[in-house]
């Protein structure tokens, strides 16, 4: 017994000394806290959960009404056709790596889903609802706001990183996401992925300021989904990682630039299967753009710096590409530069003079001389040379802008952080606010015709005419092979196939006049593929019913079945033409 309660006693004491260590821990964090402006987790967590609210309201203002019909309407434009697919096979194929760049348009062409921007980082992004919202129209509505709110969250935190004021975070949040060049390109799903080009810097900065294997990967992991989420933004944040790091070379140590090294060897090898495959559809397809469309759709300043927002596209027009950032966000962003050193600032100002030059495209006048540009260096690097609009490397520095203004935010005096925060969202407010969105409507399902094609899969579907972007929808949807295809690029055959079907059937039957059917050059482009069915929609397009007499009085193809208005016709073997 007297061992015992001795026993009992030194317990209690024990217990007595780690709840009072405890108790001191926790005083002396919250002091710490305390002194950083933080009261303890629950504050921050209710704080992020307040910017991640505000940055899905402020998606949800800036594509109205799309909120309310997500199911039925989409983005007006042939963009979101190819998003629509691109998001949805993406998204359903993620732990089918094999298949994840392949697809079922443009068939049998390999690594169709790389005809267009992956897009990537929406597809993650919506992943997790597959299992309750099914339809492919209603993912991609989905996916274009909880992109927005992501990338205007990713730069609030950046922001905050850079400027060290949550504020002023915020503010840079509301800029770079919701800005005039961003909401007018809503309709390209990859222009607007930029919430992961924020988080590689955050994770490159990590890495640099404590260097571990973990960080390292974390770094790695948003340079891929950027490069497989945008080509542009690929070749952006390969030059930031560039520039970041020569801005502070002379801080380099031997665990930082192992820990680099590890990050840029990661990286490459998640990207290698993509970088294989988009080569071999150059190598094969002839995929690249003409260096001349370049020219035509480099940044002008006297044609883009304009402004599509309420307060400023009176003053300055709504015309051209809208990369006129804000009065007041200059103001900030010139007030960032001029006051206490930031070690950001280097970075900054090297990165948007960077973007700037390259955004002036191919050629740059001085006078009445012209010049090569850096960017047609860099256009003469396959897979570099499918770029086609340099303007993007201007809205790229109108990013890295808003961190400047973010910084300039951060130095004016505030009483309290309160006023602070009204001041970023009502100042971000006037300077991005604008009209919503155009949109179009949807029909539900996939057109009836579509249920009375046979069920054979080695044959694959023609929806006429071939670049009808809501094929690509229904493509989605039914999941069939189908010769259609409406992404950036067009494989060589496919390319030659719709140029002799639009000018053999498609116009003679615009103008009311009757198509040839055998032995036209579209037929004979035709049988190179593997074509079991072609679909005439006449009930959706009514000025192709002379186009339905035709296959009507044609030996090479047979009547099966109609819908609706729309015509199916079964290819028939060539030998058999003549006893037709």
């Amino acid at each position: 017994m007297p061992v015992q309660s001795a026993r009992q006693v030194t317990l209690t004491r024990s217990r007595r000394v780690t709840l009072s260590l405890l108790r001191q821990y926790a005083v002396e964090r919250s002091i710490r806290l305390a002194r950083h402006g933080l009261t303890g987790p629950p504050r921050a967590v209710l704080t992020e959960c307040f910017v991640c609210l505000l940055m899905v309201v402020l998606a949800l203002y800036g594509t109205r009404p799309l909120a309310r019909h997500l199911a039925s309407y989409t983005l007006h434009g042939p963009d979101p056709d190819v998003y629509i697919w691109t998001v949805d096979w993406l998204s359903g194929h993620l732990l089918e790596p094999r298949r994840l760049f392949e697809g079922n348009i443009y068939f049998p062409t390999p690594h169709a889903a790389l005809l267009s921007d992956l897009s990537l980082g929406t597809a993650l992004l919506v992943a997790p609802f597959r299992m309750v919202i099914r339809d492919p129209v209603a993912l991609y509505n989905l996916g274009v706001l909880l992109t927005l709110a992501f990338g205007g969250w990713a730069f609030y935190r950046l922001g905050w990183r850079i400027a060290g004021n949550r504020a002023a975070g915020l503010l840079v949040g509301i800029l770079a996401a919701f800005g005039s060049h961003q909401l007018v390109h809503v309709y390209q799903l990859g222009l607007i992925n930029i919430g992961w080009m924020a988080l590689f810097l955050l994770a490159l900065d990590n890495v640099w300021e404590q260097p571990g294997r973990l960080r390292a990967l974390a770094a790695a992991l948003a340079f891929s989904i950027t490069a497989l989420s945008s080509g542009y933004y690929a070749v952006a944040a390969s030059l930031m990682a560039v520039v970041y790091a020569s801005s502070r070379i002379r801080r380099v140590t031997r665990s930082r630039a192992r820990a680099l090294a590890l990050g840029a060897l990661t990286a490459s090898l998640i990207l290698t299967p993509y970088i294989r495959a988009f080569r071999w559809l150059q190598n094969n397809e002839g995929i690249e753009r003409p260096i001349e469309a370049s020219i035509e759709q480099a940044f002008q300043p006297r044609r883009d710096l304009t402004s599509a927002t309420y307060l400023y596209g009176p003053l300055v027009g709504t015309h051209g590409q809208r990369l006129f950032p804000g009065i007041a966000f200059l103001f900030l962003a010139v007030f960032g530069l001029f006051r206490r050193p930031n070690p950001w600032r280097l970075f900054l100002l090297t990165s948007i003079f960077l973007f700037v030059v390259l955004s002036l495209g191919p050629v740059i006048k001085i006078g009445a001389q012209e010049i090569d540009a850096p960017y047609a260096l860099m256009f003469r690097i396959p897979p570099l040379n499918a770029m086609l609009h340099p303007y993007t490397f201007a809205a790229i520095a109108r990013l890295l802008l808003a961190l400047l203004a973010g910084i300039g935010f951060a130095r004016i005096p505030m009483p309290r952080p309160t006023v602070a925060w009204i001041a970023a969202v009502a100042l971000g407010l006037a300077e991005t606010a604008g009209p919503g969105v155009q949109w179009k409507e949807v029909p539900a399902g996939v057109p009836p015709i579509y249920d009375r094609v046979p069920a054979d899969d080695s044959l694959a579907i023609l929806d006429l005419p071939p670049d009808r972007g809501d094929a690509m929808i229904w493509a989605a949807r039914h999941r069939r092979p189908v010769i259609n295809g409406a992404g950036a690029m067009s494989p060589r055959l496919h390319a030659r196939v719709e140029r002799w079907i639009h000018r053999d059937w498609i116009k003679p039957s615009r103008h009311n006049r009757p198509a040839t059917i055998d032995g036209s050059r579209a037929l004979r482009q035709l049988r190179r593929l593997p074509v079991g069915w072609i679909i005439v929609p006449v009930g959706r397009s009514p000025h192709l019913r002379s186009l339905r007499i035709a296959f009507d009085d044609s030996r090479s193809f047979e009547r099966i079945a109609e819908a609706e208005g729309d015509v199916l016709y079964r290819l028939l073997p060539e030998d058999a033409d003549s006893t037709h």
